[in-house]
């Protein structure tokens, strides 16, 4: 999967979920900076499939705490 559709399928986990960029940096390890970098489509920094699979894996324990 390219970098272009892993930022699709974040970008629509986050508007499903109307996750804030606080929220959404801590499902995926990283400071609330380095995600606002990696949301500019400028900077060279981009979202990988870690960070796909983290935001994924933190969503499901969230919710297995319901």
């Amino acid at each position: 999967m390219d970098t272009t559709e892993i930022r699709s399928k974040i970008d629509d986990i986050i508007a499903t979920f109307g996750m804030k960029a606080d929220v959404a940096s801590k499902a995926m390890h990283m400071s609330l900076q380095v995600y606002r970098n990696k949301r500019t489509k400028t900077h060279l920094n981009k979202f990988n499939q870690k960070n796909l699979d983290d935001l994924i894996s933190y969503i499901k324990t969230e919710a297995d705490k319901l």
